[in-house]
């Protein structure tokens, strides 16, 4: 076998809803967040097209930290890693929330990526080596069914929340009691598993893909959105010429939809691209899975 089981196998059943908890919290606030980009861009007085890379950091984060975690999880052990992409995440959900300029609040954005994206191959890769072959398939669903739940939810429960708290710090802030709560319940509830064979870590693939996705999703937004709002701001410019105020408001209704429409289509193709990543990493865990399984 090339996984070492543990002595003991306590309590499966919550170690598994730990790690749903965790896939769930991760992959929710991609779209938890599309609720309040219109205010968190008017909050640090950026643009539709630079606000998106709210999103664009999130999603490469999340497939970067794939191939890596995985790696670490096998060599030093899952319950560790676990732990420590929690922590990771919870410290970058309370940057975002506290980040006095973009600039931070982009690179706040990265940290927590690089906590949340992890935390679906761990739980997969757990799950492979603690649970029975016939249970395995039921656990690797969940895990995986947890990435379309907070897709569909996240807008959902991100207008909710924004509703409620009236601000939009509030939808990272709810993340840390949630963290706090997975690693304080991690220790007893989790069992330590590590691979024994660890193959090495194709860093130049890790790299290529991080370039490529980084690339396709800055050439979207910016190409979707830039000619637009440039078209839009010179006719705003104009309607100082027009002494007609009917027409002047018109014309103003008119420039409003056609920014709108941009930001529509700027935050629909992150949102598309976000979801083609997160598919992709369960794809490539899937794969990773049954790799796992051959060697067992």
């Amino acid at each position: 076998m090339s996984a070492t089981l543990p002595k003991a196998e306590p309590n499966q059943k919550w170690a598994i809803f730990l790690f749903t908890i965790g896939v769930f919290m991760a992959a929710l606030d991609n779209g938890i967040i599309s609720a309040a980009l219109t205010t968190i861009n008017k909050s640090f007085q950026v643009s539709p097209s630079w606000g998106a890379w709210g999103i664009t950091l999130y999603t490469l984060g999340l497939a970067v930290s794939v191939p890596i975690v995985g790696k670490l999880s096998d060599r030093y052990g899952r319950k560790k890693l676990f732990i420590a992409e929690v922590t990771l995440f919870g410290i970058g959900s309370l940057l975002v929330a506290i980040s006095q300029s973009f600039p931070m609040f982009l690179l706040a954005r990265l940290i927590q990526s690089l906590g949340g994206g992890g935390i679906f191959i761990i739980g997969s890769s757990h799950v492979l080596t603690v649970l029975p072959k016939e249970k395995q398939g039921t656990a690797l669903g969940l895990l995986g069914a947890m990435n379309g739940i907070a897709a569909v939810l996240g807008p959902n429960i991100g207008s909710f929340i924004l509703d409620i708290a009236g601000s939009w710090h509030w939808l990272f802030l709810i993340n840390l009691p949630i963290a706090a709560g997975l690693v304080l319940f991690s220790f007893p509830l989790i069992s330590e598993t590590k691979a024994d064979q660890i193959k090495p870590l194709d860093l130049t693939g890790t790299v290529i893909l991080s370039l490529a996705i980084l690339s396709v999703m800055y050439g979207i937004p910016a190409n979707s959105f830039a000619g637009g709002e440039a078209n839009a701001l010179q006719l705003k410019e104009k309607l100082s010429q027009i002494p007609d105020p009917n027409i002047k408001q018109i014309i103003t209704d008119a420039i409003q939809e056609s920014i709108g429409t941009g930001f529509g289509k700027l935050y629909l193709a992150a949102a598309v691209m976000s979801i083609i990543v997160i598919g992709a990493i369960t794809i490539l865990s899937a794969y990773r899975n049954k790799q796992a399984r051959r060697d067992m």
